[in-house]
């Protein structure tokens, strides 16, 4: 779901569409001014950290991301985003859920945690851990 007018603001990848948002993004030409993106894949059998990664990527003028983590389809899986995440240069706001997540093990949560460290840009961070 996609709101705003001309250049979208916020942006949603939440729920069973998670895919379909996320393909369509990275799909897309013209999509470059997104303020805000949601990530919650909740109902959805996959992660879709990969997709996300690639649809992060395409976002220049993001400023504030709120990812939720629920499940990961491989062991630290989510050190995909790092390379991506780090780019973004104009972000301002980061929230970082993760629950109950067996795939990711210490070596993976540090990973995490030192690419928060790095974005030196952003003025509020939240992280949760659920579990």
């Amino acid at each position: 779901m996609a709101h705003g007018h001309k250049n979208f603001s916020k942006l949603s990848a939440c729920g069973e569409d998670t895919p379909l948002t996320l393909g369509n993004i990275v799909k897309s030409n013209n999509i470059k001014y997104i303020r805000k993106l949601e990530f919650d894949p909740y109902l959805c059998e996959k992660s879709y950290i990969k997709p996300l990664g690639k649809a992060i990527k395409k976002f220049r003028e993001i400023q504030d991301i709120n990812i939720v983590i629920r499940r990961l389809d491989y062991l630290n899986e989510s050190n995909i985003l790092e390379p991506y995440v780090l780019r973004l240069l104009k972000l301002r706001r980061l929230r970082l859920e993760l629950t109950k997540i067996e795939q990711l093990n210490d070596a993976g949560f540090i990973k995490l945690a030192w690419m928060c460290g790095k974005l030196y840009t952003v003025c509020e961070s939240e992280q949760v851990m659920i579990g």
